[in-house]
């Protein structure tokens, strides 16, 4: 198969590809699963998202950048991120990118999942 795609005028990169089949892929930070048609979050980047939630629902006050960091990586379970995405605007309007903002206790209470 390399060889025809090869003579096609295709490059392929052996360390990105798998030539094995596997029903299991990680791809763009998730796993794919075809057997039982499901896209997940690897468990390690579950563990490191609630690790970094425990933290900063210890530590309400927050910076804004943080916060929107936090979110984009909350947004594969976004039903925990629509009270902090009400802080992250609130806090863009009154101070800006670079402003600090106290959580909102709903928000508080969304980390802790």
């Amino acid at each position: 198969m390399i060889s025809s795609l090869q003579s096609l005028g295709f490059t392929i990169n052996e360390e990105k590809s798998s030539l094995i089949p596997s029903q299991v892929v990680d791809y763009l930070g998730f796993q794919i699963d075809s057997k039982t048609m499901m896209i997940k979050l690897p468990k390690h980047k579950i563990k490191d998202l609630i690790q970094e939630c425990k933290k900063i629902s210890q530590k309400p006050v927050i910076l804004i950048r943080k916060l929107v960091s936090l979110i984009g990586t909350v947004f594969p379970v976004r039903l925990h991120s629509r009270v902090l995405l009400k802080d992250k605007n609130i806090g863009l309007k009154m101070q800006g990118w670079n402003g600090i903002i106290e959580l909102f206790p709903e928000s508080i209470a969304q980390l802790e999942w």
